[in-house]
């Protein structure tokens, strides 16, 4: 039985590997930012349960989903092409500042949406952010974190 030429293209993007193209980088970015999302989430709706501030919780989840997404992202979505390009110690410090900027758009997503506008629940105001930070973490990791020259 042949496979279809849709399942031929999805296999090729799920591969981690030298499929660098837009498509392939987007479904593997999805596949990490879910496995990130369930840490993050999950860690933050923990540390709240435990008496945690929202705003320390998140600080505290965005850290554990830190350390999975750049394991995933380097290992995985970008592949051999991040290991040959730039040394892992320089990798870690742009995807940290890259991360920082995620931290801080889901700090004001918390601050926006739960305390000024008393508009939805911490957990629902960080699920909000997760597509902004989503869309920015894809487009610096190509463009800054695992750019190839």
């Amino acid at each position: 039985m042949r496979n279809s030429p849709i399942v031929a293209i999805f296999s090729s993007a799920l591969r981690p590997g030298k499929n660098q193209s837009a498509f392939a980088l987007t479904v593997r970015q999805a596949i990490a930012g879910a496995i990130t999302t369930v840490v993050d989430l999950g860690s933050f709706q923990c540390a709240i349960w435990l008496g945690i501030s929202m705003y320390l919780s998140a600080a505290i989840s965005m850290v554990l989903a830190f350390v999975v997404n750049f394991s995933i992202t380097r290992w995985y979505v970008f592949g051999e092409i991040a290991k040959q390009k730039q040394p892992l110690w320089r990798q870690l410090g742009m995807y940290a500042i890259v991360a920082a900027v995620g931290i801080g758009i889901i700090q004001l997503s918390l601050w926006l949406l739960t305390d000024m506008m008393k508009a939805l629940s911490p957990i629902l105001a960080k699920t909000c952010a997760i597509p902004i930070v989503f869309m920015w973490t894809l487009f610096a990791n190509k463009r800054l974190v695992f750019y190839a020259r």
